[in-house]
């Protein structure tokens, strides 16, 4: 049973990482391209390819870098589904940091925990955090906001490691705003 444990947690902790790390390039790619646009044109040329300027061209090598490993996320996908996979994935790795907690530091045997299920519901925090960082902006600004990968995958991760914590003060903000 224990190596069953074990064979399901490095799936989910390797599939988690996959869809983790090439939704944020694929997301910090597009912010690259996006900054590029944004400033002063100084054509630059890198064999046969011409280039807005030179962060344009950062952006695209990036890009090819990150096309090679990850090219099912950039081609397939678009964005709003990479924001959801991306928060999902991190939420997924923060639920299995957590498992990995218990096992190395609380010593709990790994046959004791449910570890799909809880990278199944770390997951599930992903996409709260994002459909969070989408709203609160929103209801707070103006102009709304754009959701940063970064800030994205990082309170998804650690929504994921304190799965439980989060519920109750989600619990407690639910009370708050509707009583």
């Amino acid at each position: 049973m224990s190596a069953l444990k074990w064979c399901t947690y490095s799936v989910w902790l390797l599939a988690c990482f996959y869809v983790g790390m090439g939704g944020f390039m694929a997301l910090q790619v597009k912010d690259m391209h996006e900054a590029a646009k944004a400033l002063p044109a100084e054509p630059v040329t890198r064999g046969a390819i011409s280039y807005h300027n030179r962060e344009s061209l950062s952006a695209s090598i990036e890009e090819a870098k990150a096309r090679t490993f990850f090219q099912p996320l950039f081609v397939h996908f678009p964005e709003a589904m990479l924001f959801l996979f991306t928060a999902m994935a991190f939420g997924g790795i923060g639920a299995l940091t957590a498992c990995t907690k218990r096992v190395a530091l609380d010593n709990v045997p790994i046959a004791q925990l449910q570890v799909g299920m809880q990278a199944m519901l770390g997951c599930l925090v992903g996409m709260v955090v994002l459909g969070m960082a989408e709203l609160v902006p929103t209801l707070l600004l103006t102009g709304g906001a754009d959701v940063r990968p970064l800030a994205l995958s990082f309170f998804s991760l650690l929504a994921g490691i304190f799965t439980g914590r989060f519920f109750d003060w989600l619990g407690g903000m639910q009370a708050k705003l509707f009583h």
